[in-house]
């Protein structure tokens, strides 16, 4: 590619210009512009230094060098690319780190001066800001790029037990959807928050309003203002679906005077601070049932999600109870675990 030089990119000037005139507005526009600039003659001359940054200060009635504003190391880097530059005739830049994670931008261009003499201008500009970005980026899609990882093992773990206890294709179909769909429910939740997390009383509403709408008010809410983790989130919106999907089977949601009560509370056990969600189910007297969570595939994955793979995903302990009035679900965890600690 043909290079452009700095004399073309002047889209436009006056023939016969003043330049004097043209020379103090453009340094004027330097100094506006933030960017340091420094111009010295062939013998390495400091002619004149614009927009010095805070990184470095000239002292006063003293002469500029490269070892004077900038210290021996940085000095000695400078040094060996101003030579590069005067021996090829190219431009060159470095970039250097400064402490405390401040990033500078050191750019040589070799300029010809009047006397035919090779100037070399230096421009530095900070580019601390666009690395910050930058890190901050890279360390997002690290995240997104874990949580991705996560999201398709719970989907792969979702489609493989499912499949297992299936009897039929379309038994499978129609219960894979569902856990699909009360996944991306909660995913939908944790995205909304910027990856915060999803509290329970959005759980709990996004479930219902899925499979109930008409009987929402048999569903008692305590505590719905607790943010569990993305994790934790996920994990329990599946919970919740098998647990209503189980509650809605067997009528014990959709009979009048039949309800539900969720609730999260918080705890201090043995220093360590802990949730407790609790589902417990009202049960009508003729309803007799020994299973967990029925269906073409009950007991085995409903009980599974609820006893084992819901507590394991959020180091915890749970326990699903029925008697002959009411199902109870209770799960503890660490309030504060952190996600690589749930993943592992």
């Amino acid at each position: 590619m043909e290079k452009v030089s700095l004399e073309q990119k002047l889209t436009w000037e006056r023939p016969g210009r003043d330049e004097e005139r043209f020379k103090r507005y453009l340094i004027r526009a330097l100094l506006r512009s933030g960017v340091c600039a420094i111009l010295e003659d062939d013998r390495s001359n400091y002619l004149f230094v614009a927009n010095l940054l805070e990184a470095w200060q000239l002292p006063a009635d003293a002469l500029p060098t490269d070892l004077l504003l900038f210290g021996p190391e940085l000095a000695a880097q400078l040094g060996e690319l101003k030579a590069e530059v005067r021996s090829s005739g190219e431009p060159g830049q470095i970039e250097v780190c400064q402490e405390p994670d401040r990033f500078y931008q050191f750019i040589v261009e070799p300029l010809l001066s009047p006397d035919d003499e090779v100037d070399l201008m230096t421009t530095i500009i900070e580019l601390t800001e666009e690395r910050r970005r930058e890190k901050a980026l890279r360390a997002l899609l690290r995240e997104v790029s874990h949580r991705s990882k996560n999201l398709l093992a719970i989907i792969q773990s979702i489609a493989a037990q499912t499949a297992r206890h299936s009897q039929t294709i379309e038994a499978f179909v129609q219960k894979f959807r569902g856990r699909l769909y009360s996944l991306s429910l909660s995913q939908d939740l944790v995205t909304d928050s910027l990856w915060r997390g999803a509290t329970l009383a959005d759980l709990v509403n996004e479930q219902v309003r899925r499979y109930l709408p008409e009987a929402a008010g048999n569903v008692e809410l305590h505590g719905g203002g607790h943010l569990f983790s993305p994790n934790a989130a996920l994990h329990i919106g599946l919970a919740l679906h098998e647990l209503i999907i189980n509650a809605l089977t067997h009528g014990s949601l959709a009979t009048s005077g039949s309800g539900v009560v969720v609730s999260c509370t918080t705890s201090r056990q043995n220093g360590e601070q802990m949730v407790t969600f609790l589902w417990t189910e009202q049960r009508q007297a003729e309803a007799s049932r020994d299973e967990s969570v029925e269906g073409d595939d009950a007991p085995h994955f409903g009980r599974s999600i609820l006893e084992r793979i819901l507590p394991a995903s959020v180091s915890g302990t749970a326990s699903y109870t029925l008697t002959a009035n009411e199902v109870v679900y209770r799960l503890e965890f660490p309030a504060d675990l952190k996600e690589d600690e749930a993943d592992a």
